[in-house]
């Protein structure tokens, strides 16, 4: 639904307020224009930060700050850290009044914030700089470090550790916290395997660095990252982290968890998600016979009758029994 449809339906709100109706077919498309209206402005958001994260990976600190910006007007649910990275896109730019304005604005309006300990470093780099644009001395050395973690993740991984733990907990940029996290990932000793758990859980990390590792954790080849990433699930509320741990149940095949994400889930997009990464009938046949809501039901069968397999057949024709 896009803005101008929004608009045209927004007036069924007005005239069931005016109507005085609580249920009934105004009422009910009242709620619904609320709803997808919410689902609207979510995405917008969403999109805005991900064109804001593109854009400071690029270096273009102008656009970026602009689509940080767009997220944090769009009361995105990342955004606090919209309000950090625009702050970051300032910086940069040697617009250093306003950086520090958007900061306290996110100390202010995000007092819990688990961007705070981020936004603090960088409040004091900003004190500290001359309010000038970066140089390419600045430049260089970030470049100089992206390439000295590349060589390391071939050769000697283990030494890179000391390094990786001050880049993450330091006011790098998204390119070189990434990159840290990208070898971090390659690393088999235990404490590069603690240290990721950890960041995926979220402990004494932000929400895109716990991005990165739940990220990272989904495309390993090892089983055992399967239970740490229920508890990312079972412990967030973030629909980016949730939505990245259904994607890691793909990607190892793990049916069970994804049938209970199906089962259990409140959010509909989430269990939609879920269902896009069951690949074998079965699980979607037991769904389907156990779901309620008519609708979800018939997303479910509609699926399976996709499917080109015997058990897929033979629920086709059960439900066509019925």
């Amino acid at each position: 639904m896009n803005r101008h449809s929004l608009r045209a339906l927004a007036l069924l709100l007005a005239v069931a307020a005016a109507a005085g109706q609580e249920s009934g077919p105004l009422a009910q498309a009242a709620r619904e224009v609320e709803e997808a209206g919410k689902v609207w402005s979510s995405r917008s958001g969403r999109n805005s930060y991900s064109r804001g994260s593109s854009a400071l990976h690029r270096g273009a600190w102008e656009e970026a700050a602009k689509h940080f910006e767009e997220a944090v007007r769009a009361k995105d649910s990342r955004a606090d850290g919209a309000m950090y990275w625009r702050a970051w896109a300032l910086h940069k730019l040697g617009r250093k009044d306003e950086a520090m304005g958007v900061l306290a604005a996110l100390t202010k309006e995000h007092p819990q914030s688990r961007w705070s300990n981020d936004a603090k470093v960088l409040e004091v780099e900003v004190k500290q700089s001359s309010g000038q644009p970066v140089s390419p001395e600045e430049f260089s050395n970030e470049e100089i470090k992206l390439y000295a973690l590349n060589g390391l993740v071939n050769t000697e991984p283990d030494r890179a550790m000391p390094m990786i733990e001050k880049i993450l907990s330091g006011p790098g940029s998204p390119q070189l916290r990434e990159r840290a996290m990208f070898v971090l990932a390659q690393i088999k000793a235990p404490r590069a395997k603690e240290l990721l758990g950890k960041i995926a859980r979220g402990q004494n990390a932000n929400p895109d660095m716990q991005l990165w590792a739940v990220r990272y954790l989904g495309h390993s080849r090892e089983k055992d990252v399967l239970p740490v990433l229920a508890e990312v699930y079972a412990g967030t509320a973030d629909v980016s982290i949730k939505r990245q741990v259904i994607e890691a149940y793909g990607h190892h095949r793990d049916a069970a968890r994804l049938v209970e994400v199906v089962r259990t889930e409140k959010d509909a997009d989430l269990r939609r998600r879920a269902l896009d990464n069951l690949r074998d009938a079965k699980p979607l046949i037991e769904l389907a016979r156990a779901e309620k809501d008519p609708v979800f039901r018939k997303e479910i069968v509609r699926r399976i009758s996709g499917m080109k397999s015997k058990e897929a057949a033979d629920y086709l024709i059960e439900v066509l029994n019925q």
